[in-house]
Order: structure tokens, then sequence, then C-alpha cells
């Protein structure tokens, strides 16, 4: 019973696969701020694009790449996304199984290193 409710205290509704959550866990058990599931950074703007997970402390969004990313169609999409973001000064930081196996370290990384130069939406 005690494994069931530490389960469902971490559980989030929203996530669109297990990679996600697992990224989601790594961040939050290397004592960063927990992301935000399926967000838009700059829900103001009518037009901003949905992301996979929002760091918004440091104003950084996460965008897990499986199988389904690999189509021209799809990569065209991602990087029109990518762009819409990274022009109103929102990275997107992207990431894939090769992360999942190395246990999200380079992700974790690079999520404090934006900590430490932003100050959150808009810059710092």
């Amino acid at each position: 019973m005690r494994t069931a409710r530490a389960v469902l205290e971490r559980m989030r509704v929203g996530a669109d696969s297990p990679y996600e959550t697992f990224l989601r866990l790594a961040l939050v058990d290397a004592g960063l701020p927990e992301p935000h599931l399926q967000a838009r950074p700059r829900a103001e703007e009518w037009d901003c694009p949905e992301v996979d997970l929002y760091v918004a402390e440091a104003d950084v969004a996460l965008q897990y790449d499986g199988e389904s990313h690999l189509t021209p169609e799809r990569q065209a999409a991602d990087a029109r996304r990518d762009a819409w973001l990274l022009a109103r000064g929102c990275p997107t930081l992207r990431v894939n199984r090769l992360d999942h196996r190395e246990g999200y370290r380079r992700v974790i990384g690079l999520v404090r290193d934006r900590l430490e130069q932003t100050d959150g939406p808009g810059g710092p």
C-alpha cells in the first residue's frame, strides 16, 4: 500500500509517453523545478506552440524526440516550433533515448546551466 501511495504522489496527467515521465522524474529527483506537461511557454500569444515539458523557472522547453519525430514532415514542424520559441528567448532542448540510457545527465546539466542564466520567462 505504501508503494502505491508513493507512486500516486508522483503521477501527473498529461505526459504523452513513458519517456516524458522518466524525464520529468529525473529532473525532479535532481532537485530541479518540476516541469509543466504539454505546456505553451508563451500562452499569452495565440500562436504559441505546445511543448512536451516546460521548465518555467529556466524558461526552457524540453521536447522528447521518439521515432515519430523522424519523418521529414515532423522534423519540419519541430524545427518551426523550435524557431518560434527561440525567437522569443525560450530555447528547446531536444531529448532522446540516448539521454534516457544515460540517466538524463546531459539534460539535467543543461537545465541547471539555464537556471543560472535566467530569472524565468523573458530572460534575466
